[in-house]
């Protein structure tokens, strides 16, 4: 495993991609529970829809990837 780390900070492709496909990942479980807890919270009616809680969490996802490869390697050097 600590092999598969170090490969991954040399490599910045394979950072971006491990990192934004884990945090699509989540959102894409975590963003429709939520969504859930609030509506019924509130009252609301859910509907899950594919743009809004697959599609979404992906390009999030994809954008937080690449930042956080610029933010954590500008901090390393």
């Amino acid at each position: 495993m600590e092999k598969f780390f170090k490969k991954m900070e040399e490599n910045k492709w394979l950072y971006i991609l491990v990192y934004s496909v884990a945090i699509a990942v989540m959102g894409i479980i975590l963003y429709p529970l939520m969504d859930l807890i609030f509506a019924k919270i509130n009252g609301n009616t859910f509907i899950y829809s594919a743009e809004q809680h697959i599609a979404r969490p992906i390009i999030f996802g994809c954008i937080m990837g690449v930042i956080l490869y610029f933010t954590s390697h500008k901090n390393n050097k």
